[in-house]
């Protein structure tokens, strides 16, 4: 099983790219400040989409359980990057948590 972790960022006005960039970047460096294997992947940048609610940025991340998910929650490095980093630099954030399933057909 593979659990995905989507969050979309509406990142404040009067914060340059550069700082959201900053911003993308630490998250991005969580995977390597974790466990070994709790986090699986991470894809990040910033939004180009037509509608987009005004969310800027987005990332994803994937875990191979739920409980390697909660242990990225709740752990010491990203509640430091959360609080101290994204948090005074949003205006808003949606996060949605999935199971991953794969609907792929072979092709023919």
């Amino acid at each position: 099983m593979t659990i995905a972790h989507v969050v979309l960022l509406k990142v404040k006005p009067s914060v340059s790219e550069e700082k959201a960039q900053e911003i993308l970047k630490a998250l991005a460096d969580l995977r390597e400040k974790l466990p070994k294997g709790v986090m699986q992947s991470v894809h990040l940048g910033t939004n180009f989409a037509d509608h987009n609610q005004g969310f800027t940025h987005s990332f994803t991340m994937t875990f191979k359980t739920k409980e390697d998910l909660e242990f990225y929650n709740v752990s010491e490095v990203h509640q430091d990057v959360a609080k101290n980093l994204v948090f005074p630099n949003i205006d808003d954030v949606l996060a949605v948590d999935y199971n991953v399933v794969d609907y792929s057909y072979p092709l023919i």
